[in-house]
């Protein structure tokens, strides 16, 4: 199966490319692919993105704030960030809508869970890596252990001297 993986290194990073020609690299040794990877300007990246030229490709996320909602509505909405025209009616016309509209975020969970659930089954996105993140405090600041989690917000108020 040939296959080209995309890649914009001036929005990503230039190890992207390292990491996608990797990634062609281990598709390859498979044997059930020929897999190469192309690099573009992030200008053209994103109008042949939204043009629907590429099947595979690098889009990057950091959530505004630790809410289920900043990790399905950019992705699974309508006019998705990921531009891939994936749809379904179930997320886009009850679900997000449903848990965006409910102030007492404890109580989206069931939806939020039936969300991922037919997410896994459609399998409109596959997350390949995520970056890590680093903080680094001198002598005397504690608290930084609370700083940092899986989602992305760096809470400063953590961070405490002795």
């Amino acid at each position: 199966m040939k296959l080209t993986l995309w890649s914009t290194p001036s929005r990503y990073g230039p190890a992207t490319d390292e990491e996608l020609k990797a990634i062609a690299e281990q598709l390859n040794a498979s044997g059930l692919f020929e897999a190469t990877m192309q690099s573009v300007p992030f200008e053209q990246y994103e109008k042949d993105i939204e043009a629907g030229k590429y099947g595979v490709y690098v889009k990057g996320w950091v959530p505004d704030y630790p809410d289920p909602d900043n990790f399905t509505g950019p992705f699974f909405g309508k006019g998705n960030v990921l531009g891939n025209n994936y749809t379904n009616d179930t997320i886009t016309g009850t679900l997000i809508p449903h848990t965006a509209a409910q102030s007492d975020r404890s109580a989206t969970d069931e939806e939020f869970g039936r969300l991922q659930d037919i997410v896994a089954q459609d399998l409109p996105v596959l997350p390949v890596w995520q970056a890590k993140q680093y903080a680094v405090v001198g002598d005397g600041v504690y608290g930084l252990e609370a700083c940092l989690d899986a989602s992305t917000v760096f809470r400063f108020w953590e961070l405490r001297k002795a």
